[in-house]
């Protein structure tokens, strides 16, 4: 008993010094019995000493799986206090996720990466495709502007994601020339649209120019019920992103595509037949993470803001379509193995000053649609339309079904809508177009291309007041904008 009475007394005494001597100076060393140094509160140390070497282990990282760029998640639930963002200032964790791996941390608003070394990432070119806007179709029935179920019920952007098919989307990321490290990653802000996702390859390695690199994201199907009646303004928004390492110039880059999912419609118009037009609901050519409802300009001759890009009749987006893009005279004669310029005029407006002002001699009919003078409506897509997969250029008669009561133009430069409106899902904006007589920029309403020709012209919709035209034809070497329609 006397014994035990004793090493109770000494258990007493040295807990007490602990506490007096951790009171005193609050650091701690753990590993070698050294006082930690002045700087740390926590040293961790295993008493080696050889170029200022300590250890030869290092701090293992808690691992997880970030999935969401603006939450302590999964480290609190979903719902947690907002309290507890300031409160985990300076947390540090590895994340495991496929992508961006490495150490993050917390800085009270976002997850910032600590990788050593990493070359910040900056937006690249190419095409990053896939299904961006999914409509439920269970709800909201012609009110906010959503349209009635009975027009969306058949239209291409519905979705049931309680059926497997519909949840499993793939999307296709095609370099511009050649890339390396390529991968895939998302942000799911709400946390309730994303199950996954799963790349379609190892695209580690070098991936030449056109390559398709696919990634196949699930869905959640509680969506089908999380949607309902869910309008546009409030639609859940998820944003995917490709990284990747640019050859050309040594660089890191990336492309985003953010995906909408609601209970309304998506881009498009009622028809004179009771249908759904199904519309791109950016020109192509604009800054796609824009309202794509609201006029926004950084300058007349900058592309990716609202306006979007011009293009010659029938011709590729090989860059002629910028609106400060480079200029060359004179019809060209020489052409590539689908009818495009070669040469010094690749890539550049092709300026003329002679009929029937083409900017190619001799004329091709079919480089947009079929060249079917008989005024098909559902004109094929063509080789040369430089929409992206499952869309294209509109034929003339597809402009013409979307009624002349469904347009409302607004001059006024200085009012949000400046362009037209389409109903209360579809947005033009008025950029004007570009002349073939000296590649200047003349902006007076709306000008859009379509893939049906007239003679030596092709139609383009346009509107200047408060009546459309959807008849009128335009010389193929005018610059006009380019709104796609889905196939």
């Amino acid at each position: 008993m006397i014994q035990i009475m004793k090493l109770k007394v000494f258990l007493l005494t040295l807990t007490l010094v602990m506490i007096s001597a951790a009171s005193a100076k609050a650091q701690v060393t753990i590993g070698v019995r050294e006082e930690p140094n002045e700087g740390a509160l926590l040293d961790l140390k295993e008493g080696l000493n050889v170029g200022n070497t300590t250890s030869t282990k290092g701090l293992g990282l808690p691992r997880v799986s970030l999935t969401r760029s603006d939450k302590l998640y999964p480290m609190l639930p979903l719902e947690y206090d907002a309290a507890e963002n300031d409160r985990h200032i300076g947390l540090v964790v590895y994340n495991a996720n496929y992508g961006p791996q490495g150490a993050y941390v917390w800085n009270g608003t976002k997850w910032v990466s600590l990788n050593t070394g990493e070359v910040p990432r900056v937006p690249g070119t190419g095409s990053f495709a896939g299904k961006r806007c999914f409509d439920i179709a269970s709800g909201n029935d012609g009110i906010y502007g959503c349209g009635t179920l009975a027009l969306r019920e058949n239209y291409s952007q519905k979705v049931d994601f309680s059926e497997q098919a519909d949840r499993e989307q793939v999307y296709t990321f095609k370099p511009s020339g050649t890339v390396s490290n390529v991968y895939f990653i998302y942000f799911d802000s709400s946390g309730q649209a994303i199950e996954r996702i799963e790349p379609g390859g190892d695209y580690s390695g070098t991936v030449t120019a056109g390559t398709p690199c696919d990634v196949t994201v699930y869905y959640k199907p509680t969506l089908q019920t999380k949607l309902q009646d869910v309008e546009r303004k409030q639609a859940l928004k998820p944003e995917l992103y490709v990284a990747y390492h640019d050859e050309a110039d040594n660089s890191d880059k990336y492309l985003k595509l953010t995906v909408n999912l609601q209970d309304c419609a998506c881009c498009g118009a009622p028809t004179d037949s009771g249908g759904w037009l199904t519309f791109m609901c950016h020109n192509l050519g604009a800054d796609d993470q824009l309202d794509p409802f609201t006029w926004q300009t950084n300058g007349n001759t900058v592309d990716n803001d609202i306006k979007g890009a011009l293009y010659q009749w029938g011709r590729v987006s090989d860059g002629h379509q910028y609106r400060a893009s480079a200029t060359v005279s004179g019809a060209v004669s020489v052409f590539d193995g689908n009818g495009q310029p070669t040469g010094n005029a690749e890539g550049k407006f092709i300026l003329t000053n002679s009929a029937p002002n083409n900017w190619r001699d001799p004329l091709k009919n079919d480089l947009w649609g079929d060249g079917n003078t008989t005024d098909n409506e559902n004109v094929p897509k063509s080789a040369n339309d430089p929409c992206p997969a499952g869309w294209k250029v509109p034929s003339r008669k597809q402009w013409a079904s979307i009624p002349n009561s469904s347009f409302v133009y607004d001059s006024s430069n200085s009012n949000s809508t400046y362009g037209c409106t389409i109903g209360d899902a579809l947005y033009l904006p008025a950029g004007g177009f570009r002349n073939y007589n000296a590649g200047g920029l003349t902006f007076n309403g709306c000008h859009y291309w379509s893939s049906t020709i007239t003679g030596s012209s092709a139609y383009i919709m346009s509107i200047k007041d408060a009546t459309p035209n959807k008849n009128n034809p335009d010389e193929r070497a005018f610059g006009n904008a380019v709104r796609c329609v889905a196939e």
